[in-house]
């Protein structure tokens, strides 16, 4: 038997306000642990690549077109919200 799943790639754009701030940019860049902060730019850049195929990445959808995003690396758990 041959089982063919479609990867979802996804494109990782920050949203902005209408003050053109980014709160997920801002949170990434708040994470004092240097490492961590590599680390979850890294897994950021495999879901552009592989979509939810991404190593070390949870994905949920929640509702309709809204999607979690979970990632847990030293010892902390990192969340943010999607739409599709």
């Amino acid at each position: 038997m041959v089982v063919n799943l479609k990867v979802m790639k996804l494109s990782i754009n920050y949203w902005r306000n209408p003050s053109g701030k980014a709160p997920v940019e801002k949170y990434i860049d708040s994470i004092d642990n240097k490492e961590e902060r590599a680390e979850i730019l890294s897994l950021l850049k495999g879901i552009q690549e592989n979509g939810t195929d991404a190593i070390g990445v949870e994905f949920r959808q929640i509702e309709g077109k809204l999607w979690e995003i979970k990632i847990r690396i030293h010892g902390n758990q990192h969340r943010n919200f999607m739409p599709s």
